[in-house]
């Protein structure tokens, strides 16, 4: 479970919790926590530029699988307009 995965899913307006990760990604409890640990004591704006755009690589890499756990949302607006 990438590290670049599992933001864009928090992008998305997902929760990511043990349970999610657990069921999701079929791992232990132990490495789900771990994860999460390691997520949250990362920030992302620290990033330079070189590793913002590797981010994105693996972003598109897997954006099928993305999609199918945490589809992006339609916004009222374009809903209406469809």
């Amino acid at each position: 479970m990438p590290e670049q995965i599992l933001r864009e899913i928090i992008h998305r307006c997902k929760e990511v919790d043990l349970d999610y990760l657990m069921d999701v990604f079929d791992v232990s409890q132990y490495v789900a926590e771990k994860r999460i640990k390691s997520i949250v004591k990362y920030k992302h704006e620290w990033r330079g530029r070189e590793e913002k755009e590797y981010d994105d690589i693996i972003i598109s890499r897997y954006a099928a699988f993305i999609d199918k756990i945490a589809p992006k949302k339609i916004s009222v607006f374009l809903q209406s307009n469809l």
